[in-house]
């Protein structure tokens, strides 16, 4: 660090206060005009709440269009038939876990060795 100090009291702004003085009435008549236009402008609040019509109608315009084509798209759409084939053709099961399926039970010990019996070559 250098010993010698620069001296910045020359640049102090409040060692002349009638230049001071001076200034900031300056700064304030210079910016009135547009302290007064902000305060005359709407607040936030006031600008959302001036945008929430247009907005809304906006919504329900959309809303509309919307169920609109939803209820043109359902009338296009045909209802076809669910396949007939069941899950035990589908797989392509034996007969008897096929019956077993169709019964709704499980298998017996007799059942499950009938049914390796027919799948063995």
């Amino acid at each position: 660090m250098d010993e010698h100090r620069i001296d910045l009291s020359p640049l102090d702004p409040a060692a002349d206060p009638d230049r001071w003085e001076r200034l900031v009435r300056a700064i304030t008549t210079a910016a009135a005009p547009e302290l007064a236009r902000r305060a005359a402008s709407r607040s936030v609040i006031a600008e959302i709440g001036h945008w929430l019509r247009p907005a809304l109608a906006a919504g329900i315009v959309l809303a509309a269009a919307a169920a609109a084509t939803l209820s043109v798209l359902d009338r296009e759409v045909e209802i076809r038939p669910a396949p007939v084939a069941g899950l035990e053709e589908a797989l392509e099961l034996g007969e008897p876990v096929s019956l077993w399926l169709t019964e709704d039970r499980a298998p017996t010990t007799s059942d499950l060795l009938l049914a390796l019996e027919r799948e063995a070559p």
